[in-house]
C-alpha cells in the first residue's frame, strides 16, 4: 500500500474516531443522545435522536390523550413542545427528567382512566381540555398533575355498583389557588 492510499484511509478513520470519542466524552443530549417531548396543546409525543449534534431520528406519535383531544376538540393547534425526558450517552450517562416529566406520565394514566373508566363523553372532553389547559399555565405541570390526581381519585372512589357514570359536573372545579386540587379529605369514623 502506498503512502497516498494509507493517508486516504487513515485520515477519515482518525476523524471518525475523534468524532466518536467527542460524542462519548462530551455531555449533552444533542451531541449524542435522545429527547422525548410532549405537546402541551394536544398531548402528542415526539422522540428525537441525536448523534454528533445532528438529528438522526425525529418521530411524532399520537397518544391516548391526543386521540381523546382530537375526538372531542378537533385537529391539534400549532404544537408547543416541552422536554419530558432526555438522556445522553457519555461517560456519566445521566438521565434527566424535566419538570413536565411527571406531568407527562400522569397524563398517560389519566387518558387510560378516561378510556376505561365510567365517564360520559362530556366528562372526558372537559377533563382532557382542562388537563391540557392547566399544563400550559405558569406552574402548569404541578397544577395539571393535581387535577389529574383528583380525577383519578374520583374514579377510584366511585363504587362499581353505582350505575350512573361520572359526568362533567362531578369533575373537580377550577382552582382558586395552585393548591386547590389536593384530594379531598377522607372522613373516617371516630372511635
Amino acid at each position: 500500500m502506498g503512502r497516498k492510499a494509507l493517508k486516504a484511509v487513515a485520515v477519515p478513520a482518525g476523524v471518525a474516531a475523534l468524532a466518536f470519542l467527542a460524542s462519548v466524552l462530551l455531555p449533552g443530549e444533542r451531541m449524542n443522545g435522545w429527547q422525548r417531548s410532549m405537546d402541551l396543546r394536544s398531548g402528542r409525543e415526539r422522540y428525537q435522536r441525536y448523534f454528533l449534534g445532528m438529528t438522526i431520528a425525529d418521530r411524532t406519535e399520537e397518544t391516548d390523550l391526543s386521540r381523546l383531544y382530537a375526538h372531542f376538540v378537533g385537529p391539534a393547534p400549532e404544537p408547543h413542545w416541552v422536554n419530558v425526558l432526555s438522556r445522553w450517552f457519555c461517560v456519566l450517562s445521566p438521565r434527566i427528567q424535566y419538570v413536565y416529566g411527571s406531568c407527562w406520565q400522569t397524563g398517560r394514566r389519566l387518558a387510560k382512566c378516561l378510556n376505561e373508566g365510567p365517564f360520559t363523553d362530556g366528562a372526558r372532553r372537559a377533563c382532557v381540555t382542562e388537563f391540557l389547559r392547566l399544563a400550559q399555565t405558569e406552574d402548569g405541570a404541578h397544577q395539571a398533575e393535581r387535577y389529574a390526581d383528583a380525577v383519578l381519585l374520583l374514579a377510584a372512589e366511585r363504587p362499581e355498583r353505582m350505575q350512573r357514570p361520572i359526568e362533567a359536573a362531578d369533575l373537580p372545579q377550577q382552582p382558586r389557588r395552585t393548591t386547590d386540587y389536593s384530594p379531598p379529605l377522607i372522613h373516617t369514623a371516630q372511635r
